[in-house]
């Protein structure tokens, strides 16, 4: 059902946060878990005079798979590209291209209705402050240790590397981020990160936990993966990883503020960070 809440949401999506003018192409894929919010996002569009196309194509096997070659070729043509998918396109070759031919866009994958409209008219402004704040503590650092009482404990190098902020504003030719948006994030140096990080809240392909999974680093490299749901997590995470295939390059760390403080959710905390893997070309790390 779409609401007055989800409407005001999107309207805010197209216009304060990607600055959708008249005369602009939007490209709105979707796929067919989420394609009620193909006309949900093509109505503000509509409403400022641009010219919203919607795609739909069927799910992809797991975030980071390529579109269609009919969704990539007609990203290439894009001003604007609202990605509201059940698996994210951010982390694609399709994506990439479409960036570096000037596309402004936004990757919403796994949005749902309760979270658009909890989180998508937040205020702009403040979450540019905050990133500001956040890249002022960790701007000129050259090593990360990454702790939680759930047991991480992770170091790596960000010699040379430069954090950049994701506060949701898209208006710039070739601009991209995520929506929901407010963090700023680096990329380790490749092949440092040793240590052990403790999946206790919800995992890519994994979904919400009901145990921890424990994910071995040795070089960079996810090693060993323990625990989960009956060792049911811990299959699923194998799966979600990869393991066993090249993954050098593949790990950027973010952190990410979420209103005044931490908000407790089920099985861990929302907001505090997350570890993204994959090939650092399709990353687009930069720094």
């Amino acid at each position: 059902m779409i609401t007055a809440e989800l409407k005001k949401a999107a309207e805010i999506a197209v216009l304060r946060c990607m600055g959708v003018k008249a005369g602009e192409s939007v490209l709105i894929v979707v796929d067919t878990p989420q394609r009620d919010f193909g006309p949900l996002f093509s109505s503000p569009c509509l409403a400022a005079g641009a010219e919203p196309l919607i795609l739909e194509m069927t799910p992809r096997g797991s975030h980071g798979e390529e579109p269609p070659e009919a969704v990539a070729r007609a990203m290439l043509g894009a001003d604007v590209i609202l990605m509201p998918t059940s698996k994210s396109l951010s982390h694609t070759a399709a994506r990439l291209a479409a960036t570096r031919a000037g596309a402004r866009i936004a990757s919403l994958p796994t949005i749902t209705p309760e979270v658009m409209g909890r989180t998508l008219v937040a205020d702009y402004d403040e979450i540019e402050r905050r990133n500001e704040r956040l890249l002022g503590v960790l701007g000129g650092k050259s090593r990360v240790r990454l702790g939680t009482p759930a047991g991480t404990d992770l170091t790596f190098s960000i010699e040379g590397r430069t954090f950049h902020a994701d506060g949701g504003i898209n208006h710039r030719p070739g601009d991209f981020a995520n929506l929901p948006a407010g963090e700023v994030y680096v990329a380790p140096v490749e092949g440092t990160a040793v240590g052990l990080l403790v999946v206790d809240g919800s995992m890519a392909g994994v979904g919400l936990l009901t145990d921890h999974i424990e994910l071995v680093v040795t070089d960079g490299s996810v090693v060993e993966i323990r625990g989960g749901r009956g060792g049911r997590g811990t299959g699923e995470a194998h799966h979600a990883l990869r393991v066993g295939r090249p993954q050098r390059g593949r790990a950027g760390n973010r952190y990410q503020r979420d209103g005044d403080g931490f908000r407790e959710c089920p099985g861990g905390r929302e907001g505090f960070g997350h570890l993204p893997r994959g090939p650092r070309r399709q990353l687009d790390l930069r720094g």
